[in-house]
Order: C-alpha cells, then sequence, then structure tokens
C-alpha cells in the first residue's frame, strides 16, 4: 500500500513537472540563434530564423560618409562585409573586421571570418532571389560577387531595380533592372564555381527607416 502511494505521488509530481515546464515556456517564447529552426514551421526565411516582426522601410542606404571604399590594394568582399554590418548599427564588429581581415576573400573566406569574430550571417550560393529579397525587406544589405573578380555592397530592391554600391566609387548609386541583375550575378557567381549568385550578409538589427512627415 505504501509501495502504491509511493508511486502515485511520483506520477502526480512528474504531472505537475510538465505542466509548470509548459508554462514557462508559453511565457517565455523561443529564443531563435541562425541554427535554429523556426517557431512556426509554417514560416520560413532564407537563414532558418524566425521571419522578422520588423515593419520594413525603404531600402537602408548607407550614407557616403558610412561606406567602406576597398582597401589594401583589393579588399572588396571585405569592405561590402563591413557595409553590411555598419548598417546595422555594428560599428564595433566593422571595425574588428577591418583590422582583421584584408586581401582577396571567397565565400569560404568569409564565413570562416565571421566564425571567427562571432558574426551572425546569412548567404546564399546559388542565385537565390528570395534571400535578396529578405535582405531587401529587412534592410540588411549584402556583400554580393558582382562585376569581374569583384564584390559590392547590394543595397535592396527599389520599384523593380537593385541597387549597388561599389566600393572602388563609394558615394555613387548603381541601379540596375531586376531581371538583368539577376542574369549577372548568377554569372559572376558560376564563374567562381558556384552554382548561381552569391550573397553574404550579416545579421543584427537594421537601422530604422528614416521619419516620415504626418499629415494633421
Amino acid at each position: 500500500m505504501k509501495r502504491e502511494q509511493g508511486f502515485c505521488d511520483f506520477v502526480a509530481a512528474v504531472a505537475f513537472g510538465v505542466v509548470i515546464a509548459s508554462l514557462l515556456m508559453l511565457l517565455m517564447g523561443c529564443e531563435v540563434r541562425i541554427e535554429d529552426t523556426p517557431c512556426d514551421q509554417q514560416q520560413t526565411c532564407p537563414d532558418g530564423r524566425c521571419p522578422d516582426k520588423y515593419n520594413p522601410g525603404p531600402v537602408n542606404r548607407l550614407e557616403k560618409a558610412l561606406q567602406t571604399e576597398n582597401y589594401a590594394g583589393g579588399s572588396c568582399a571585405h569592405a561590402a562585409t563591413i557595409d553590411s554590418l555598419m548598417a546595422q548599427g555594428r560599428a564595433d564588429l566593422a571595425a574588428r573586421w577591418r583590422a582583421s581581415y584584408s586581401g582577396g576573400a571567397s565565400l569560404g573566406t568569409l564565413r570562416s571570418a565571421a566564425d571567427r569574430l562571432n558574426v551572425d550571417y546569412a548567404y546564399t550560393s546559388s542565385g537565390d532571389m528570395g534571400f535578396l529579397d529578405w535582405c531587401s525587406r529587412t534592410r540588411r544589405p549584402a556583400c554580393i560577387f558582382y562585376y569581374t573578380r569583384h564584390a559590392i555592397t547590394f543595397v535592396g530592391f527599389e520599384g523593380g531595380m537593385a541597387i549597388l554600391l561599389d566600393n572602388n566609387k563609394p558615394g555613387k548609386e548603381i541601379r540596375v533592372g531586376r531581371a538583368e541583375f539577376k542574369r549577372e550575378w548568377d554569372a559572376y557567381g558560376r564563374s567562381y564555381g558556384h552554382t548561381g549568385g552569391v550573397a553574404f550578409a550579416a545579421v543584427y538589427s537594421p537601422a530604422p527607416p528614416p521619419p516620415t512627415s504626418i499629415s494633421y
């Protein structure tokens, strides 16, 4: 009889623990990192994070003073990655990246550099336009391999055009039609041995869009 009572007490304690744990999970929600699966399996985005609740505004243009000019005789991919960090308010990581890396870089080089600096990132090497749409919608500029042996900054899509910044010519905006951009981006990606266009973006909180006037 005592043994049966003890077993019942054990079962009741386990059930109580499950209820408490469930309540705590509901209260805390889910913390998502780059490597985690989405909270809602019905909603995904290219890097596997929960979709942003952030209300998108205009594309995240970097002021000329914040754009990174190509440096050390040819560090275009690093310069474009620094742009991605600067646009998301991570001047601290941008400074560390600039101090740590220079020279030519492949996608693998960028990923390894980010891992060493504990930089959160997302990327595509298959010409996934959905990835760039996500970058544009969440106002996260990306380093893209574009032009021959060169990498520049993808700012976003606007009015059917891809908005690009070339670190060889800071301050000058390049606008390319979406279809033309897709063809060229894929071609440059394949020239590096990938299946399509290459893009690499830091993943932090982007700067808010500029304020708009309100009519009363």
